[in-house]
């Protein structure tokens, strides 16, 4: 009947309730190559356990002690402290065994004290896969060490054999929260941000990345670490760089840190009002710009500086701040003003006034319009800004122009 049925351990489950009495025979399947039975065996004595107590699993490991089974059946029984005690008694071999085999679906059933011992027991044995899943059933239970050697080791180690790390977006964004409020350690937390940067940076407002930015407007080194870890030396070899690195290892670093720059949504000097400090921007960019230079790659710092400057943050009505102006102006080098004209193409856009019933041709115009507005506001002071400005504005009124055609074409 196991082989037939949806869920076997479930069968076994109810089997030892109804009193059927074949545990030795239930031992016999441990193991089994049918899953199934295998299954069904787990349940079984699972059942047992949890009904006769602890004695009787005693017992049972007594009598099968020399037993290659004897892990498997000391899996089956229900995890408390208890029972992980008598098994470190049993021996180191026994032992490892069983945190290696042992199935973290009967965790969520641990008490408080007991979980945090199982997470770190997993996390010894190199199941952070499994470790992770476990914590998230009481959290708030878990030490930060705990933690956060869980999330390092899923960094190393991302799955293990049978099982996947629950990581979606909410949950780890719910470990990170939890994190933040133990282990505030900047350091720590920009490596973690880092890795779980993909994850991290989805759209909402739940936790979002924090310290990762906070590092990139208070270090302007560490900027130029990312520069170099997106484009490759304008004057020599980037090999002594990446020795060591697999392609995908290298392609995946570029990516991450060119997503990184294009995420970060507060620049240095910038407060939560969205003003920004011209003297600490000024400072930053100079030494951000010297940092770029002696890892060559003055242009490509140049073009990112002007693309944080371009990207428009979430609509930002106070864009483009008196501050960034008068870097551009001061520095009016070639490569910040095409990364500035791409931060604007490519960044959240202005505000216009667009009905639903306007046409596309309308939209465009509106934007154009916008674009220029702003242009005008700085023309006397920001000459260069105004400039890129105008070259905006002038692609959108082409984008006007081909809408209409295509329209007037379809009509």
């Amino acid at each position: 009947m196991a082989a037939i049925v949806k869920q076997p351990m479930l069968l076994g489950y109810h089997a030892a309730i109804h009193e059927v009495n074949f545990a030795d025979e239930a031992m016999g399947l441990l193991g089994n190559q049918e899953a199934c039975k295998d299954q069904f065996a787990l349940g079984y004595l699972h059942k047992c356990a949890a009904l006769n107590g602890f004695t009787w699993i005693v017992n049972m490991s007594t009598k099968y002690i020399a037993d290659p089974r004897i892990t498997r059946f000391l899996c089956a029984a229900p995890p408390n402290a208890i029972l992980w005690d008598y098994i470190e008694s049993l021996g180191q071999e026994v032992d490892d065994e069983y945190w290696n085999q042992v199935l973290t679906i009967m965790n969520q059933f641990l008490s408080p004290e007991d979980l945090e011992r199982c997470v770190s027991k997993l996390n010894n044995n190199g199941r952070f896969a499994s470790a992770f899943n476990t914590m998230l059933y009481k959290l708030d239970y878990v030490s930060a060490s705990t933690i956060l050697n869980t999330l390092q080791g899923l960094i190393r180690h991302p799955s293990e054999v049978g099982t996947e790390a629950d990581v979606s977006v909410y949950n780890v964004k719910v470990v990170f929260s939890k994190l933040d409020a133990l282990y505030p350690d900047p350091a720590t937390m920009v490596r973690l941000e880092w890795a779980y940067f993909q994850l991290l940076n989805e759209e909402d407002h739940e936790r979002p990345v924090t310290y990762l930015f906070q590092a990139l407007r208070d270090d302007p080194g560490f900027f130029s670490q990312l520069i170099t870890w997106i484009g490759r030396p304008e004057g020599g070899d980037s090999e002594l760089e990446i020795v060591g690195m697999e392609p995908p290892a290298i392609q995946q670093r570029a990516r991450n840190a060119d997503q990184v720059i294009q995420a970060w949504n507060l620049l240095p000097g910038q407060s939560e009002s969205r003003e920004i400090d011209h003297e600490k921007l000024a400072e930053w960019c100079t030494m951000a710009i010297a940092a770029c230079q002696e890892k060559d790659r003055t242009r490509l710092g140049y073009n990112r500086i002007g693309q944080l400057f371009g990207q428009l943050r979430d609509g930002d009505e106070h864009w483009p701040q008196a501050a960034i102006c008068s870097v551009m102006e001061f520095y009016n080098h070639d490569e910040m003003k095409r990364g500035f004209y791409s931060g604007v193409i490519n960044g959240h856009g202005v505000k216009v006034n667009f009905r639903s019933g306007d046409s596309g041709a309308a939209l465009e115009k509106a934007k154009a319009e916008k674009y220029r507005s702003l242009a005008a506001g700085i023309a006397i002071e920001h000459t260069v800004v105004n400039s890129l400005l105008l070259q905006v504005a002038q692609m959108y009124d082409g984008y006007s122009r081909q809408v209409a055609e295509q329209d007037a074409q379809r009509e």
